[in-house]
């Protein structure tokens, strides 16, 4: 996003503890929440493992406001761990901002861009029923996985299919 905002602290853990208790309201919940709230988890709650309990939270979230996780709509297994990589990896670069002041910089970097994953993905393969119900490799380009993600994903998942 080549949009300057700001995000204070607060209002990042707010986000993040939004998606956790399933208060943030979904009218607001797009693409820049999916990413701060990430972005909050990994930094501020390593207590969990996000490859594995992300998935989860996010479905309860979806279902706490009326919506279904199917083929066609709610949770994107592939798109959460791809972004959740990113994010992780993002973090490991810039850990020595403050959280608001990474959640900028991260919603103003290319993961920001809602976009962002048809770099490696073709919009007909990440769109599919397959990716959102679970992992489907890239097909476009390779990613640069966080350890995490790359710790629980298929061993050929890494090249390009």
């Amino acid at each position: 996003m080549n949009l300057k905002i700001s995000i204070s602290d607060t209002h990042a853990r707010a986000v993040g503890e939004g998606l956790l208790d399933k208060s943030w309201p979904a009218a607001d919940w797009r693409h820049a929440e999916h990413c701060i709230a990430t972005l909050y988890l990994v930094r501020e709650r390593t207590d969990f493992l996000l490859a594995t309990a992300l998935p989860g939270i996010i479905q309860l979230f979806n279902r706490a406001h009326g919506g279904e996780n199917t083929e066609t709509a709610g949770y994107h297994h592939t798109m959460t761990l791809f972004y959740l990589s990113e994010i992780q990896n993002f973090s490991a670069n810039n850990n020595s901002l403050a959280l608001g002041e990474a959640c900028e910089a991260l919603l103003s970097s290319d993961i920001g861009e809602k976009d962002h994953v048809f770099r490696y993905w073709s919009r007909d393969k990440i769109m599919s029923p397959a990716a959102r119900l679970c992992f489907v490799a890239p097909d476009i380009g390779p990613v640069k996985w966080s350890p995490e993600v790359e710790a629980i994903l298929p061993q050929s998942s890494t090249r390009l299919k």
